[in-house]
């Protein structure tokens, strides 16, 4: 992909879909006309701080809309003129209402604002035709119920209003002070948020929702925050985190969990990020709950001196949503940036179950409803890592197929959790008032990791070989 450093003139520029064109410092001249045929969603025109292209003929900008679905767009010209999107359903988000509403031929397209558009016949290729956008851009956001506990209000959609990528994560080039610190792309079932603490890229032509946290407010950008694309959403962060899936009939949604020096257990403006449930009545929804304030979070980002102690477990009460009776999954499908192997476990206080869920998902059957008070994560060091915890009150030992614990007094609210070496749980049960317990361990389980718990403190700890 070309860069060019110094003032240019050319006669036309033609940019191939998944190519890129940075301009640093200097300007472009284009004598006829410019195109960009971003098909891939990462063709674009990077210009620096004080870049620029300069268009005597025609700018055009090529995005390819597949048909039957809805998508969110925003347009990457200075052109208003709604026919760009002839032949499309065209909607506006009302934050106030809120609601979509239908746009028609008299309606006028902006700049960094977002909208819903559907073709309902077959898929077709809309050329944005106009100046393309340079610069500072900023739109109003607004919230128009701030004192709203369920975050009814509050949400504004928004654009990329460049022809190129932007990186979400920029540490330099945005004014997010109105709105939290979360993006949220639709992917055609369910809105994806795009953390504050890791690199995230929009595409060109891109809509996208944020939360205001104010009756009226901006959310700025400007050239800074341009970037080369690469056809990929995520590029990754530096601090600690991992996601949760939640999975029905093949529909999908999840939850991600952030670690980070100022980060709380409450809900925090710059790093979390509220649910934004989907429309899609078949796709079910996750989210974690906050402790005091019961805030349903798409993202919650935790304290990371949490990390510094993890032999003792951190907990975390998730819900769910679901409109399908029948068999449910939980499981993690990514986990990054951790110092040690930890392990991520569920309990379910239904069926009184805790499984490790950080290679194996946790398999359930659900009713219909929302369900904020089944399960809760537990994060921890992995099995193979974790360093044994003695206890003078308590001895176990195997003799052939059986574990045997002692202990010289009742273990009142206690549970056994065993591990085999992969993270599985072998066993999971209850310990009764009694002093002495005896469970069968299965016959190909040849080492595994004994936990024993009492009102979710972990008491001890051992490795053992059968």
């Amino acid at each position: 992909d070309p860069i060019i450093t110094s003032n240019a003139s050319i006669k036309e520029l033609l940019i191939k879909s998944g190519g890129n064109l940075t301009i640093n410092g200097a300007t472009l001249t284009v004598s006829k006309n410019a195109i960009v045929k971003g098909a891939s969603g990462s063709s674009g025109i990077i210009c620096n701080t004080t870049g620029n292209i300069s268009v005597t003929g025609t700018s055009t900008y090529e995005r390819y809309i597949p048909a039957d679905t809805w998508h969110l767009l925003s347009i990457p010209n200075s052109n208003s003129d709604i026919t760009q999107l002839t032949g499309l359903y065209v909607q506006s988000f009302d934050e106030a209402t809120p609601a979509w509403v239908n746009l028609t031929s008299s309606s006028s397209l902006n700049a960094m604002q977002g909208y819903g558009v559907r073709y309902n016949t077959s898929a077709q290729t809309i050329s944005f035709t106009g100046s393309f956008n340079n610069g500072s851009e900023s739109i109003s956001v607004t919230n128009a119920d701030t004192g709203d506990d369920t975050e009814t209000y509050g949400w504004n959609l928004v654009g990329n209003p460049y022809p190129s990528p932007i990186d979400w994560g920029a540490s330099l080039g945005w004014d997010k002070s109105d709105i939290t610190g979360t993006a949220y792309i639709w992917d055609g079932s369910t809105y994806r948020p795009l953390p504050y603490l890791s690199s995230n890229l929009i595409p060109p032509t891109q809509g996208f929702f944020v939360y205001s946290t104010v009756s009226s407010g901006t959310l700025g950008m400007d050239n800074q925050v341009r970037v080369k694309g690469d056809g990929s959403f995520y590029k990754g962060s530096l601090y600690s985190n991992l996601k949760i899936d939640i999975s029905q009939e093949e529909k999908k949604d999840n939850l991600q969990i952030f670690f980070h020096p100022e980060g709380t257990d409450e809900f925090d403006k710059q790093y979390d990020g509220y649910k934004l449930f989907s429309w899609v009545e078949e796709v079910p929804q996750i989210y974690t709950i906050t402790n005091s304030e019961n805030k349903l979070l798409a993202i919650n980002t935790l304290n990371s001196e949490l990390l510094s102690d993890i032999q003792n477990p951190i907990t975390l009460k998730i819900g769910y949503r679901t409109n399908i009776e029948g068999p449910i999954s939980i499981g993690v499908t990514h986990i990054e940036a951790f110092n040690e192997d930890i392990a991520i476990g569920i309990y379910d206080n239904v069926l009184n179950i805790f499984q490790d869920i950080t290679n194996f998902p946790y398999e359930f059957t659900s009713e219909i409803g929302e369900f904020n008070d089944r399960f809760v994560i537990y994060i921890t060091k992995a099995p193979n890592t974790i360093s044994e915890l003695s206890n003078n009150l308590i001895n176990c030992y195997t003799y052939n197929n059986t574990l045997v614990i002692k202990s010289k007094e009742p273990i009142n609210n206690g549970k056994i959790l065993v591990y085999d070496v992969l993270g599985r749980p072998i066993i999971n049960k209850s310990l009764t008032t009694k002093t002495h317990h005896v469970f069968t361990i299965p016959e190909k389980t040849d080492i595994f990791v004994v936990n024993i718990i009492q009102d979710e403190t972990f008491l001890y700890r051992k490795t053992l070989v059968k």
